[in-house]
């Protein structure tokens, strides 16, 4: 069972006191992506969930922007779709959750999805944003991409342009006042 831990205990030396990360994994929008494996231990699965990671999107453009992916029939993507929405999407299926108000390019965002007995929601900034249901098992038997859907090569893909930061992947449903304390209460990302 994965446990909670506010990333602010995990820096060193406490040199990081306003939450601006200087380890964050940048992307270029057209070939980088960090390939996690083929390993349950980092999918969604079937049961409860959390999925909560800082982006700073760039600009955000026409199509797919994936921030998380497991590419394959029913498998994940989290990200942008095409039709300008925040999603969590079953692969080539349909969209569990949609929310209409990307984050805000140029801006460090909290993102956090979470799944309880079915019930999906995702929070921006510690704030819940919109809701869904689904009891998908997201263990497709692909791997899994932190930085967009490489599909089959950098030209056919849905990459993110932009960082990522403090990628957590909890087995269990985070509570509203876990996922405030690692959102941080902080406009500044």
């Amino acid at each position: 069972m994965a446990e909670f831990f506010n990333r602010q205990w995990r820096l060193p030396n406490n040199e990081n006191k306003d939450k601006q990360s200087n380890y964050s994994m940048d992307f270029d929008g057209s070939s980088s992506v960090i390939n996690l494996g083929n390993t349950d231990a980092v999918k969604l699965g079937a049961g409860d969930f959390t999925f909560s990671a800082w982006i700073y999107p760039y600009s955000w453009g026409s199509a797919y922007e994936g921030i998380y992916a497991n590419n394959s029939t029913n498998g994940v993507y989290i990200g942008k779709d095409n039709a300008g929405n925040f999603v969590l999407r079953i692969v080539n299926v349909s969209n569990v959750i949609s929310h209409s108000t990307l984050p805000t390019a140029n801006t460090w965002t909290h993102i956090c999805i979470t799944r309880l007995n079915g019930n999906c929601t995702l929070y921006y900034n510690g704030s819940s944003v919109a809701t869904g249901s689904s009891t998908q098992n997201f263990n497709a038997n692909t791997n899994v991409y932190v930085g967009g859907d490489p599909g089959t090569g950098p030209s056919t893909s849905a990459l993110m342009n932009g960082k990522i930061d403090a990628v957590s992947i909890f087995d269990y449903a985070l509570s509203q006042s876990q996922i405030t304390t690692l959102y941080g209460s902080s406009s500044t990302g």
